[in-house]
């Protein structure tokens, strides 16, 4: 009797062990980025996150107000953030610039923020700068954001108070950094004006909105696009909240805590001085005061991470003790195994580990880490083993009791459905941009189980691209360009034009316009050695003017000027552009037209030059008109896979793209697109008259092709007419790019006299009939690049145009 009770017991033991996996305590590694002053503690993080450096970023530790937008720009130029007194360079900041080698610094502020002494101190050292400083922190922080639109396009602000937000600045500074987000602080009186021009200009396609509207008021909202709101009670609600959103899973790489500044803000410097560095990391920075909030200690009691960083010290010490005690206790989380019936259990994070086992669909899954590679670190059998996380679930799975959610997607190329958690899963559909879908399920990489059709019960997509609130899709589907048209680059091709290489005649040729929400007349005086003569577009029609004299009415707006020089010397040559309603237009040159005309823009502001060179062709390039097809009514073509694909879409996804980086190439581009509804006839006769009033010096307008023939692989040709006799060469070339970079079947060029965009522009025309949108072929090979499909046509069709 005695053994079997034995024999009984040890089994209800083995059973409970089994049923209730053990909890393993974490061992959080501490570490400290502590200096005596908070010159010294910025050089501390410096010292850990960067062995050398080519760029700086100098901020006046007193004045950190400043510098409200830099974190992100410092990410861009992988910079440490280091800090000055405002009259002298800081001693040890000084020697920290030449332990690292810096080559070039960005001084944030005027010369009232950090003197021009502590610019010529660094300059002494051999060290190029850069000094970012406006008249207030609003716009200062306008020259911060656009030298980042400047290295790369911004899609994404922040928005945080201007005045009393430097705290939420902070909070979502690692945050903004590692998004390329700008943060924009907004003024008390004047909203976000000091900015509006700056983000109808760029294509933003989120915007968070730091703290409750108590700080940042609701009519903000109106003013920047796709708003969400992420703010609480205080400044540390407001930092947990942060976190929360963007750092959504258990286990964090790293936390930096640094002090909130309630007490006094330029406490807040450590959190400025790290922010950089957490972004290189992946990781948050937590700001505390003396004891952590309600919201922070409820946050983090659900976290993991192995290294605990205090960064400054004399206010957060308490609250770095309470984390890392915390974080300690924190055990490991149960998840529960879902999507497939069985999963491989394996002794490395691969699937070229050795299998040791299995587990089954809804079993608990003790899990001590999930990994950078979505693999998961978990407890099999009383030791350590590894699972892919995609088939981990915090709840339970229930296939006949399914919780929906409805979400809407974001993508605006539309979103991959997948027939399981990840990216090596074959693609099953393509959810289009706006539309709901039913989420039963998130899986702990990220992957939202959905509701699909009656072959696939169930599917996957990435739950990134999925939004608890509807998407607005206007009128028309957006394009999904990271920046379009907006925005010209200031004639990259040749330095000579720029306003740091004015030759001896600049100050001598005096412009005189008159604007009034747009450029209404103008005159330039003669030359004290040659003359001048030009002429501006309004009222359909051209006014001459001559050294001086008037040209426009003072009321019409004036959309196009031409400016040349007479009697002056051979290499004697004026360049000049203008900023209209789009930006500034590249240079051009010598009676060249400037601006577009017959189109909806007016002309904002102009520049001239005058270059003293024998070669000039190089400085300037061609115009090319870029005629986005059909936008007259009329029945949608839809595509081949699954209809999720029409011709006006893809035209004006590839068309925008084509403008846009043709004039970041320098190029000027004509948008033959007609605004407004016509008829086809006075359509087509608008788009042929733009480009034959502009001048251009070719014109490629984009299609896309049908077929009834839906299973076979159609290809891609060009159109031309032998209007003009360089047409034929021009449709080669594009048609040889197109079918060798995408493979498709070469059509090759079609003569077509009877096409009025062809026979009715004086230039070099085509039109690009980039594939069959009916062919599943065409289709398959078109989307097989994904995202990027869209910018390979534009870039094929611009290679083959320029060649």
């Amino acid at each position: 009797m005695k053994k079997r009770n034995i024999a009984i017991s040890v089994l209800t033991t083995s059973a409970i062990l089994l049923m209730s996996p053990a909890a393993y305590a974490n061992n959080v590694e501490e570490k400290k980025l502590v200096g005596v002053d908070r010159y010294e503690t910025a050089i501390k993080v410096s010292q850990d996150g960067w062995k050398s450096a080519e760029n700086a970023i100098i901020v006046n530790s007193s004045a950190i107000v400043d510098a409200l937008s830099v974190t992100p720009l410092a990410n861009l130029k992988n910079a440490p953030i280091l800090l000055t007194q405002q009259d002298y360079l800081n001693k040890d900041t000084k020697k920290e610039l030449e332990r690292l080698g810096v080559k070039n610094v960005y001084i944030i502020g005027t010369d009232d923020v950090v003197s021009d002494r502590v610019n010529q101190e660094v300059k002494s050292m051999g060290i190029s700068t850069e000094r970012l400083g406006g008249v207030d922190r609003y716009e200062t922080a306008l020259k911060i954001v656009k030298k980042m639109d400047s290295i790369k396009d911004i899609s994404q602000i922040a928005i945080v108070n201007g005045m009393n937000g430097l705290a939420d600045a902070v909070s979502i500074a690692s945050v903004a950094a590692t998004n390329n987000m700008a943060i924009v602080p907004i003024s008390p009186e004047n909203g976000t004006k000091a900015f509006d021009e700056f983000i109808q200009s760029e294509n933003i396609s989120k915007s968070y909105i730091i703290g409750t509207d108590d700080v940042v008021p609701t009519n903000i909202e109106k003013n920047i696009p796709n708003p969400e709101r992420l703010g609480g009670i205080d400044r540390n609600e407001t930092n947990a909240k942060v976190i929360s959103k963007f750092y959504p899973q258990q286990q964090l790489n790293n936390l930096y805590v640094a002090k909130d500044g309630m007490k006094k803000q330029d406490e807040l410097v450590d959190a400025l001085s790290v922010g950089v560095l957490a972004s290189k990391q992946n990781s948050p920075v937590a700001i505390v005061g003396n004891q952590l909030s309600e919201a922070q200690s409820k946050l983090f009691k659900d976290k993991n991470t192995p290294v605990l960083t205090q960064v400054g010290n004399e206010g957060n010490e308490n609250s770095f003790n309470q984390l890392k005690e915390l974080f300690s206790k924190n055990t490991n989380k149960i998840m529960y195994v879902t999507n497939e019936e069985t999963v491989n259990v394996r002794s490395g994070p691969s699937i070229n580990f050795e299998k040791v086992g299995q587990v089954k669909k809804g079993q608990a899954i003790e899990v001590i880490q999930m990994l950078d590679n979505g693999w998961a670190k978990i407890v099999f059998n009383g030791k350590e083993a590894y699972m892919s996380g995609s088939y981990l679930s915090d709840t339970k799975p229930d296939d006949n009791n399914n919780t929906v959610k409805i979400k809407y997607v974001t993508a605006e190329d539309g979103l991959r459905v997948r027939k399981g958690p990840s990216t090596g899963d074959e693609i099953i559909g393509k959810l289009p941009y706006g539309s709901s879908v039913e989420v039963v399920d998130i899986t702990s990489t990220g992957w939202a189980k959905i509701k699909y059709n009656s072959t696939y019960a169930y599917a996957y997509v990435s739950n990134n691209y999925l939004s608890d609130t509807p998407v607005d899709t206007g009128d028309q589907k957006p394009l999904p360009d990271p920046k379009p048209t907006p925005n010209y680059v200031d004639a990259p091709q040749d330095s000579r034009i720029t306003d740091s290489a004015q030759d001896e005649y600049q100050n001598t040729i005096k412009v005189k316009p008159v604007y009034n929400s747009g450029l209404k007349s103008l005159s330039i005086e003669k030359h004290s050695d040659f003359g001048i003569d030009y002429s501006a577009f309004y009222n359909n029609s051209w006014q001459r003017g001559s050294d001086g004299s008037a040209v426009g009415d003072g009321v019409s707006n004036i959309q196009g000027i031409r400016i040349n020089l007479k009697n002056a010397p051979e290499n004697y040559h004026v360049f000049y552009r203008v900023k209209d309603d789009r930006g500034w237009q590249a240079w051009v040159k010598d009676n060249k037209i400037a601006g577009e005309i017959g189109t909806v823009n007016s002309i904002k502001e102009i520049q001239v030059r005058v270059i003293v060179s024998s070669d000039t062709d190089s400085m300037v390039k061609p115009t090319i008109a870029v005629d986005i097809g059909h936008n007259v009514p009329r029945p949608m073509l839809r595509g081949a896979i699954n209809g999720a694909y029409d011709e006006d879409y893809l035209t004006k996804v590839v068309g925008e793209k084509i403008i846009y980086k043709l004039r970041n190439l320098g190029y000027n581009v004509v948008d033959t697109l007609p605004k407004g509804k016509f008829t086809q006839a006075d359509e087509l006769k608008q788009r042929s008259t733009v480009a034959n009033l502009n001048e251009v010096d070719k014109l490629i307008s984009i299609h896309f092709n049908s077929s009834d023939q839906t299973n076979n692989e159609m290809g891609s040709e060009v159109l031309y007419s032998n209007t003009n006799g360089q047409s034929k060469l021009l449709a080669e070339n594009i048609a040889n790019k197109l079918s060798n970079e995408f493979n498709f079947k070469n059509r090759g060029t079609v003569y077509r006299d009877n096409l009025y965009i062809l026979t009715n522009t004086k230039a070099p025309s085509v039109i690009v009939e980039g594939m069959f949108i009916t062919s599943k072929g065409d289709m398959d090979k078109f989307i097989s690049y994904g995202s990027e499909s869209y910018e390979k046509m534009a870039q094929s069709i611009i290679e083959g145009a320029l060649k």
